[in-house]
């Protein structure tokens, strides 16, 4: 079946519709990660840098910096994985 047949088919279109919006949500999300994860990085740069920083002690303030920002950065990796999905799915609807 063709592209421009399937693209016909309503099931087809509902699909490339559901996927297309799908693709556009995830893309918002990793947008809202991003955003939280520069708010992390700012903080823990804002702590490093304040004065009587001492990197030797690694104040509970840091560590907890630090795993809220490799949380996000697990979280961002799986939503960037489900949008190479979503349009790999997407790209069989292309050919």
């Amino acid at each position: 079946m063709t592209y421009s047949q399937r693209s016909t088919h309503p099931a087809a279109s509902s699909d490339i519709m559901y996927l297309e919006y799908q693709i556009g949500k995830v893309k918002d999300d990793i947008e809202e990660i991003r955003i939280v994860q520069e708010d992390y990085e700012a903080k823990l740069n804002f702590l490093r840098t304040a004065p009587g920083y001492d990197p030797a002690a690694g104040s509970p303030a840091e560590q907890d910096l630090q795993a809220k920002l490799a949380a996000q950065r697990e979280i961002l990796d799986n939503v960037i994985q489900q949008r190479v999905e979503l349009e790999a799915e997407l790209a069989k609807y292309e050919d």
